[in-house]
């Protein structure tokens, strides 16, 4: 789940450019990885939704050549064939940070920044929110929901969530937030800029009670005092009235490359993080995906889910609940050697709200597997995330599934839709 504002500290960058060889092999009910953009250039933040018809859409960005694209791919249920890529952006400059979510009416939403400055030989200057709809089969003609008139640095951080009858769009950017909701078959304007919470929001869920609850990265508060190359995990709760004051989740134990959410059979509500363990923080205290479960107003103490193992570190994880609210978690890690990565995986484990059950190895590389989304569908478990390719010096996207109808054929390479690649 890559939702939200998010910079991986540019000090960490040295330990995750080494790579070796991408092994492609199925484990433990998992059909073997497939490579879905087959890309010259860099395929990153994947993005996984299921629609009615049980159909896979997978969206992602493609770095090139001269400009940022949003592709997507669709995945048959009944044959496991994923169609051709397909450009969705068509535009000359860059767009990038998309969120897509299905909602109960069979709906899709797709949401993305498109940026463009007249540094870079665009005609004009801005930031622009873009939206475009699944709606009978197809995809409609973009809309733009917002216009900046200034180029930001980066992408918002966005974030899709639904609530009983319409869709809510939190737009992160600073430490600020605006918001939006999708009724009626059109989106409201956008709010005011918030900046009140003073952390970054990456996830919101709803709960029975159609209350809020949110994890978001925040200041870190490390045991000698803020540190500005690590974030932390926070907590925040909205029921209706406005939000709490954010939680400090991690505080000084761990740091938080990445979180999730999910609420289990009894209500419950999972939180938990990941810290790589990186020899420049200073509160790390060992590389683990973290957990703390909130019942009752109350917070559990820290609980390691991952074992240790030297000089292991964790990236990456996903948290989702499925209709029976079983918790599905899959998260990514690699050995490290002198700054090298000599062997990487993708895990998976099923939790009953009570503990977790023993993990399972998802796929083996030595190329460090990042950013990977995970969905739990009605009929099977899908998982997606970007890995550098063996032949050339770019990343792309993988997939894999279990308990799902797989492509007879194998895995098939098909022309991409669109223009700016070949």
């Amino acid at each position: 789940m890559k939702s939200g504002q998010k910079v991986l500290p540019w000090i960490l960058l040295p330990v995750i450019l080494a790579y070796g060889l991408v092994v492609a092999t199925g484990s433990a009910g998992w059909a073997p990885a497939q490579n879905l953009s087959s890309s010259p250039a860099t395929s990153k933040a994947v993005q996984l939704a299921q629609d009615a018809t049980l159909t896979l859409h997978a969206v992602w960005v493609d770095e090139g050549p001269g400009n940022e694209e949003i592709l997507t791919r669709r995945r048959d249920p009944g044959t496991g064939e994923w169609t051709a890529i397909e450009n969705l952006s068509q535009f000359d400059w860059s767009d990038s940070g998309a969120v897509l979510l299905f909602d109960q009416y069979g709906l899709g939403h797709l949401v993305w920044t498109r940026r463009y400055a007249r540094a870079l030989g665009a005609p004009d200057e801005g930031s622009d929110l873009m939206y475009r709809q699944w709606r009978d089969n197809a995809w409609q003609a973009e809309e733009v929901l917002d216009h900046n008139p200034s180029f930001t640095p980066g992408a918002y951080g966005l974030v899709l969530t639904p609530k009983s009858d319409h869709v809510l769009l939190f737009v992160v950017w600073n430490g600020g937030y605006r918001y939006a909701e999708f009724h009626d078959g059109a989106w409201s304007p956008l709010t005011a800029w918030d900046y009140s919470l003073g952390v970054n929001l990456a996830r919101v869920l709803v709960d029975d009670q159609n209350h809020l609850h949110a994890a978001a990265y925040g200041p870190n508060s490390s045991w000698i005092g803020y540190d500005p190359y690590f974030y932390d995990a926070y907590y925040l709760f909205n029921d209706g009235s406005g939000w709490t004051a954010s939680y400090n989740v991690s505080y000084t134990s761990s740091v938080a490359s990445d979180l999730d959410m999910a609420f289990d059979k009894q209500g419950r509500l999972h939180f938990v993080w990941c810290d790589p363990d990186s020899p420049y923080s200073t509160e790390s205290k060992r590389s683990a995906v973290w957990e703390r479960v909130l019942a009752n107003n109350t917070w559990s103490p820290y609980t390691a889910i991952t074992r240790q193992v030297p000089n292991e570190s964790i990236f990456d994880i996903g948290l989702r609940a499925d209709v029976s609210n079983t918790l599905h978690l899959a998260w990514s890690a690699a050995i490290l050697m002198d700054g090298e990565v000599t062997e990487a995986a993708l895990y998976y484990s099923t939790g009953d709200g009570t503990g977790w059950f023993a993990p399972e190895e998802v796929h083996n590389s030595t190329r460090l597997s990042r950013n990977l989304d995970l969905l739990v569908g009605n009929e099977a478990v899908y998982l997606a995330w970007e890995e550098p390719s063996p032949l050339l010096d770019n990343r792309d996207i993988y997939f894999t599934c279990k308990a799902c109808v797989q492509n007879p054929h194998g895995q098939i390479f098909l022309p991409l839709l669109g223009k700016g690649h070949p």
